[in-house]
C-alpha cells in the first residue's frame, strides 16, 4: 500500500513541528550531536536550544579535559615527591611507620638495641609538599611520608 506524497509530506511537517522544540534542540546539542538541519529550518527555537545545549556540551568537555590534566599533573607531583623522599603517599603520621630489621640485637638502620624487628620500627611523619604547576595555573599539594 502506498501513501500519497501530499499525505506523507504533511505528516513529515507535522512531525517536525512536534519534535523540533527548544528542549529537543538543547538535548541534541548537549549530546554533542551535529545540528539537525531540517529542524533548524523548521523552527528557530530548535536552533536556539541546540546552540545553548552545544555550549554546555563544550563547557563540560573542557571541564573534563582540565580535570584530567590536573589529575595527571598531581600524579606527576606525587611521583616526584615519592622519588625525592623514597616514600609513599599518606594522610596521617600513622601511615608513616615502616618495618625495621633487628640483627644480632641491633637495629640495622640506627644500631639501637633490639630484641625483635618491632623494636626497630621507623616512625616518620606525614609531610605536605606543594608545587606550582604552570600548565594548570595552580599549586598542587600532596602528602608523603618523611623518614
Amino acid at each position: 500500500m502506498s501513501i500519497p506524497k501530499d499525505s506523507y509530506l504533511g505528516g513529515y511537517q507535522s512531525g517536525l513541528k512536534q519534535y523540533c522544540t527548544y528542549k529537543s534542540g538543547f538535548d541534541h546539542g548537549l549530546r554533542g550531536k551535529e545540528m539537525f538541519k531540517e529542524c533548524a529550518a523548521a523552527s528557530p527555537l530548535f536552533a536556539r536550544g541546540y546552540h545553548k545545549g552545544f555550549e554546555e556540551f563544550e563547557r563540560q568537555e573542557e571541564d573534563k579535559r582540565l580535570k584530567e590534566k590536573k589529575e595527571n599533573e598531581r600524579a606527576e607531583v606525587l611521583s616526584n615527591a615519592i622519588r625525592r623522599y623514597g616514600s609513599k603517599e599518606c594522610t596521617s603520621n600513622f601511615q608513616c611507620v615502616k618495618d625495621g630489621t633487628c640483627r644480632f640485637n641491633k637495629c640495622e638502620h640506627n644500631g639501637a638495641a633490639c630484641s625483635s624487628d618491632y623494636d626497630c620500627r621507623i616512625e616518620g611523619r606525614c609531610k605536605s609538599e606543594s608545587e606550582y604547576v604552570s600548565s594548570v595555573g595552580e599549586w598542587i599539594q600532596v602528602r608523603v611520608c618523611e623518614y
